[in-house]
Parts: C-alpha cells; sequence; structure tokens
C-alpha cells in the first residue's frame, strides 16, 4: 500500500485536493484519513459520498497525540487486504517532519511506501503567513515533493508569477503546479513527480526542520470552538457577518441554512465561500484561530436568522 501525505495551513485547499484526487481514482481502491484539529469532523462529510473508506481523527494532530490512533488505523487498512493507495489529510497545523517520523513503526515500515509528499498554498497570502508563522510554515514547504500553488484566481498573473518564485526559493527541487480550487488530477500530482514512491528510512533521512523546537508544536498555540445555528439565514448577512471577524480568525468551515438552501460554507482569511451541500440536518461551524473571543464568537453566530434583517 502507498500513503500519500497532504500537508497545507488552514484554508489551503487540501480538503478540496483530496477530494478530487479520490474522485479520480474513483474505480480503484482507496482509503482516506483526515485529520481535524476541532472538535467536529467537518473535512469527512465533504468527502463521503465517493465509494471510499474514510477515518475521522479529530480533536489533535497526526504528529502528537494522534500518533497512536494514526498507526492503528493504518494498519487496519494496509491489513483489509483491498486498498492500494492511502491519502492521509493532515490537519493545517500538522508538521511533515513530526508527522512522517510517528509513521515509524514495525508495523507499518516493511509494508507500506510513502509516495511524493505534497503541500497545498494559498497563494495570495503566503507572504503573510511565511513571516507570521515562520518554521512551522516553511517546513511544510521545504519537506514536499510536489507543490500546489493554489487560489490563483484571486490574484493577477503577475502577482502569482512573483509569490510563485518566493516559494520556490525555499524548496528549488520540488515540482510546482499553479491551480484555481486544486483543479489538477492525480497524473499532475503523483506520475509526473521527480520523487517516486520510496521507503520510509530513506524518506526521513531526506527531511528537513527549521528551528521548531520539539515541545513548540504550533497546535499548541492555536484554539478552536464549535457553534451551531439551524435558522434560516439571508445569504447578505452571513457575508457581512463573516466580513466582520477579527483578524484571530484564520479558518471557519461548517453548515449553515443561507436562504432557505442548506449549505457549506468555507470563510478563509477574510474570503468566504458558500455552496449548496448535500448534507442533511447539518449546523454546525467551526472556527479556527489564535486567542479566540468564543463567547462572543458563538453568541454572535447563533444570533444569525433571517428575520432580523
Amino acid at each position: 500500500m502507498n500513503i500519500n501525505l497532504v500537508f497545507g495551513f488552514l484554508g489551503s485547499g487540501k480538503t478540496t485536493l483530496v477530494k478530487r484526487l479520490v474522485a479520480d481514482q474513483a474505480n480503484d481502491n482507496v482509503a482516506v484519513i483526515v485529520n481535524e484539529f476541532g472538535d467536529v469532523g467537518i473535512d469527512g462529510l465533504l468527502l463521503k459520498g465517493n465509494s471510499v473508506d474514510i477515518v475521522q481523527l479529530n480533536s489533535g494532530c497526526l504528529c502528537c497525540n494522534l500518533k497512536g490512533p494514526m498507526v492503528d488505523a493504518i494498519a487496519e487498512i494496509n491489513a483489509s487486504g483491498h486498498v492500494k493507495t492511502l491519502f492521509i489529510e493532515s490537519s493545517g497545523v500538522a508538521e511533515p517532519v513530526d508527522t512522517l517520523k510517528a509513521l515509524i513503526d514495525p508495523a507499518l515500515t516493511t509494508t507500506v511506501t510513502i509516495g511524493p509528499i505534497v503541500t497545498v498554498i494559498n497563494l495570495p497570502h503566503f507572504e503573510k503567513l511565511r513571516d507570521a508563522l515562520g518554521d512551522f510554515y516553511t517546513d511544510q514547504v521545504k519537506n514536499a515533493d510536489v507543490i500546489l500553488l493554489n487560489k490563483v484566481d484571486l490574484m493577477e498573473s503577475d502577482e502569482a508569477l512573483i509569490q510563485g518564485k518566493l516559494v520556490r526559493e525555499l524548496n528549488p527541487y520540488a515540482d510546482f503546479l499553479y491551480s484555481s480550487h486544486c483543479d489538477v488530477s492525480l497524473a499532475d500530482l503523483f506520475e509526473s513527480s521527480s520523487r517516486k514512491e520510496t521507503d520510509f528510512v530513506a524518506r526521513i533521512k531526506g527531511l528537513k526542520r527549521g528551528t521548531i523546537h520539539e515541545h513548540d508544536h504550533m497546535h499548541n498555540k492555536m484554539d478552536s470552538l464549535v457553534a451551531s445555528n439551524s435558522q434560516n439565514i439571508s445569504r447578505s448577512q452571513i457575508i457581512d457577518w463573516f466580513t466582520n471577524l477579527p483578524c484571530q480568525v484564520y479558518r471557519a468551515k461548517g453548515f449553515a441554512i443561507v436562504d432557505g438552501v442548506q449549505s457549506i460554507l468555507h470563510y478563509s482569511f477574510g474570503q468566504l465561500e458558500i455552496e449548496p451541500s448535500t448534507a442533511t440536518n447539518k449546523n454546525q461551524m467551526i472556527f479556527i484561530g489564535q486567542n479566540l473571543l468564543h463567547s462572543e464568537l458563538t453568541t454572535g453566530y447563533e444570533r444569525l436568522k433571517l428575520t432580523d434583517l
């Protein structure tokens, strides 16, 4: 069984990418492990319906407190004998070095291989995130075999090229792809990669770490909360509310009824997307960031309703 790991900070587009890759292999034997930092698994719900096995690991990070559950899940999937490709979508605050080291287990190292590692970059916000997050963020770039420069539709082409060059300076050996909404195929990502499948020991020898200390993981600095709202909310009102979120909120995702339509909402660094959803009876929204004002966010979101206008 081959494992393909997908990294990228909050809101970069990891779930969208994995959803596309799974659809690309609809007739093959594929499984997905989804790791979410918060208490509620939104991404796993978004991936359902693709006729693949999905394992959801919430409330932590694969590189730390979820190491054991991750190894157990991989071993169980591998033992089933019918899965050829396993995609692991890390949380937005997972560190590649420690995640890969967590996979060094006798139950795995002789029976699985590591495919090209993919990092998804929110290109319009690359410089801001690089400067704010430091080694944690650049390590995700430096340890990638394939880098997907995503969300180029939100920027001018000249600026996208400038930002792309800045990313390449951190890792000139990776394969680079520009995309909007992660619109790439499996072949684009993996089959043309200069790094093919390899064993654990060889892969880990090539890892690069910045100055991050073992105990100073990014997820220890992050915060999350869950709010619910089953009311019918107007599109204009929900856009206005999200537009005015404090800068400490990096990411929000979840389900809401918008203008009478069950919808999925994605918020990332001031950008909100609202799309129809096939999910039913889902009304939870997860907020992720730093130093969140729990009571203010929860109360504000739960008070939204159509009749307030």
